[in-house]
């Protein structure tokens, strides 16, 4: 989702994957990090490409992501 892909910040925790069966249960954030929902409705995001210099208005790119079969 979600448009998260593996990243090296976040540390799966067994303990939490087996008191909720729910996926995000799986997965904790380093100290000092959050996380949001930026965009969702991918399929099969293969690449996140970030944009060096976006613009400064609310809807300039931030970033583009590569889809398989899309």
């Amino acid at each position: 989702m979600l448009a998260l892909l593996a990243a090296p910040w976040l540390v799966a925790t067994a303990a939490q994957a087996e008191a909720d069966p729910d996926w995000r249960a799986d997965w904790a954030l380093a100290d000092g990090l959050t996380m949001e929902i930026d965009t969702q409705g991918y399929n099969f995001p293969a690449q996140t490409a970030f944009v060096p210099d976006p613009g400064p208005e609310p809807r300039d790119a931030l970033y583009f992501v590569v889809e398989l079969k899309g």
